[in-house]
């Protein structure tokens, strides 16, 4: 599926308030967690078990699925078919760059009870900031300062 056709769906989606998508996302996903069995262990913040990462795994297709994607600016809902999803999931890449020079980051798929470290992006990327124009440096640098405070902690 292509970029342009994506668009379109999110053009003729079903029109929804952004409080209505929202209470949607908490319903499906507490219904899904029981469905599913999930349960989330404090003392193993990343799950190794692979019943459980299976379960997790099928109730964020059923998610998926189920509620689909929100639009803030067009206030639609753009949904998707199992067989989309699959493919998209299957032609993903396996990596992706971020940045240039020294600040570039690699991003690397990882599978089940892999050994690679996991891909930290400590940023408010992709998070709607409403109100004042000049908000989002403020945020960032939140973020950034929370993040270094935790890693010289370690």
């Amino acid at each position: 599926m292509d970029f342009w056709e994506v668009m379109k769906r999110f053009d003729e989606g079903q029109l929804l308030s952004e409080k209505e998508f929202d209470l949607r996302v908490n319903t499906k996903a507490r219904e899904l967690k029981e469905e599913h069995g999930i349960r989330f262990d404090p003392e193993e913040p990343v799950c190794r078990d692979p019943a459980m990462a299976d379960r997790l795994f099928d109730a964020a297709v059923s998610f998926f699925l189920q509620v689909g994607v929100y639009c803030l600016d067009t206030r639609t809902v753009c949904s998707f078919s199992a067989r989309e999803l699959r493919q998209a999931l299957d032609e993903a890449p396996e990596e992706v760059s971020f940045g240039q020079g020294e600040d570039r980051r690699r991003l690397r798929h990882r599978g089940v009870e892999d050994t690679l470290n996991p891909f930290c992006s400590p940023n408010p990327v992709g998070t709607p900031v409403q109100g004042e124009k000049n908000v989002f440096a403020p945020i960032e640098y939140t973020v950034y300062s929370f993040y270094f405070h935790r890693r010289r902690m370690e």
